[in-house]
C-alpha cells in the first residue's frame, strides 16, 4: 500500500491513560525554579532597601535565597504529609498492616493524594541537580537526592516489584521519612538567617542550634523507618523491600552525617573568628566596642557566642570586613 493512500490517523487509535498526578511531577521543578526566583527578588529587594547591603557577599546572597526557599517548601510539605504520618505511627501496633486512612476515607484517594505530595521533594531534588551544573551539591547529597528519587520511583509503581501486602508496608517508609525531612524547615530558616547576618555571635548561635536540632531529627527519621520496618517484618511476602529500605536508608544517613559535619565546622570556624577579632581588639585595647557598622540581623542579642566568648561584649563584636568576604565553610544545599 503506498503511503500516499494512507489516512492522516489510524481508524482505531489507542488511549494511553494518564493519571492527573503525572502532571505535578511535569510541573513541580517548574515550580520550584519559581519559588526560586520569587525568594531571589525579595531577597535583593529587602537588601536593596538595606543600608548594609554592601557588606554581604553575593555568594552569600545566593545560599541564603536556596536556603529560605526550601524552608517554604519543607515548612508546607510539613502539613501536607502530616496527616498520612500519624496514621502510620498510629498503626504501629495495628494487626494486620493496613491501607492509609488519613485524610480521605477512601484508601484509593489517599494513595493519589500520597503520589501528589511526594512530587514536592522530587521537585526539589531535580531542580537542585540540574539548577546549576557548575555548582552540584556535595557528592554526598548527590547520592541522598538519587536515592530519594529512586524510591520514590518505586513507591509510583514505575516498577512492578512488590505484592499489595508489600506495599502497604514499603509505603510507610517513605511517609515516614519525608514527614521527618519536613521538619527541617527550621534548620533552613536558620541557613538563610546565617547567610544574611553579619555578626559573627549570631552566626555562632544559629550554627549551634542548627548542630544539635540535628541530633533530634535525623535519630528520629532513621529509628522511627526502622521501628516500623521492623514491627512489620513477618508480614512482608519478600526480601527485596527489605533490601532497597536498607541500601536507601543508608545512603541518606550518609548524606545526614555529613550535614551535621558541616554544620560542627561552619560553628568553629565561627568561633576562631570570634577569638581573632577578641585577640585584636585586646591588643588594640578597644574590648567591647564594634568594628564595623551595626549589623544587619541580631545586633542586640548578647550572650549568643556562649562560653569564653561572653567575657564582657566581646560575644557580640561585629566580625570584621575581611572575614565577610570568606567562604563560611556551609555547603548550602541539603541539611537532611
Amino acid at each position: 500500500m503506498a503511503i500516499t493512500s494512507l489516512p492522516l490517523f489510524g481508524p482505531d487509535p489507542v488511549q494511553l491513560e494518564v493519571k492527573p498526578w503525572v502532571l505535578a511531577y511535569i510541573v513541580m521543578p517548574v515550580f520550584v525554579k519559581l519559588v526560586f526566583c520569587l525568594v531571589g527578588k525579595g531577597i535583593k529587594h529587602y537588601m536593596a532597601a538595606s543600608p548594609h547591603q554592601s557588606s554581604v557577599p553575593t555568594e552569600k546572597l545566593q545560599k541564603a535565597t536556596l536556603h529560605a526557599s526550601k524552608f517554604i517548601l519543607y515548612f508546607s510539605s510539613m502539613f501536607f504529609v502530616a496527616p498520612l504520618f500519624f496514621d502510620i505511627v498510629g498503626q504501629f501496633n495495628a494487626e494486620p498492616p493496613e491501607p492509609v486512612s488519613l485524610p480521605f476515607a477512601d484508601p484509593s484517594h489517599n494513595v493519589q493524594y500520597l503520589k501528589w505530595v511526594v512530587s514536592i521533594p522530587t521537585g526539589l531534588y531535580v531542580t537542585e541537580l540540574v539548577l546549576d551544573m557548575d555548582a552540584w551539591p556535595a557528592p554526598a547529597t548527590v547520592l541522598h537526592h538519587v536515592a530519594s528519587i529512586l524510591g520514590l520511583c518505586l513507591l509510583l509503581g514505575a516498577v512492578p516489584w512488590l505484592t499489595l501486602v508489600d506495599t502497604l508496608l514499603f509505603t510507610g517508609c517513605p511517609i515516614i521519612g519525608w514527614f521527618c525531612l519536613s521538619l527541617n524547615w527550621v534548620s533552613y530558616i536558620c541557613f538563610a538567617m546565617y547567610h544574611l547576618s553579619t555578626d559573627i555571635s549570631v552566626k555562632i548561635f544559629l550554627a549551634k542550634f542548627v548542630f544539635w536540632y540535628s541530633f533530634i531529627t535525623v535519630p528520629a527519621q532513621h529509628i522511627l523507618l526502622w521501628t516500623w520496618v521492623l514491627l512489620k517484618s513477618h508480614y512482608y511476602r519478600s526480601w527485596a523491600p527489605f533490601l532497597v529500605i536498607f541500601v536507601i536508608d543508608c545512603v541518606l544517613l550518609t548524606d545526614h552525617v555529613y550535614t551535621i559535619y558541616c554544620v560542627d565546622g561552619m560553628k568553629k570556624k565561627c568561633m576562631r573568628e570570634a577569638d581573632e577579632v577578641a585577640g585584636k581588639q585586646f591588643k588594640e585595647g578597644t574590648v567591647g566596642e564594634t568594628t564595623c557598622s551595626p549589623v544587619l540581623l541580631g545586633s542586640n542579642l548578647p550572650g549568643f557566642a556562649g562560653g569564653r566568648h561572653d567575657k564582657g561584649n566581646i560575644g557580640n563584636t561585629m566580625q570584621p570586613q575581611e572575614h565577610l568576604q570568606k567562604d563560611d565553610g556551609a555547603r548550602g544545599v541539603d541539611i537532611v
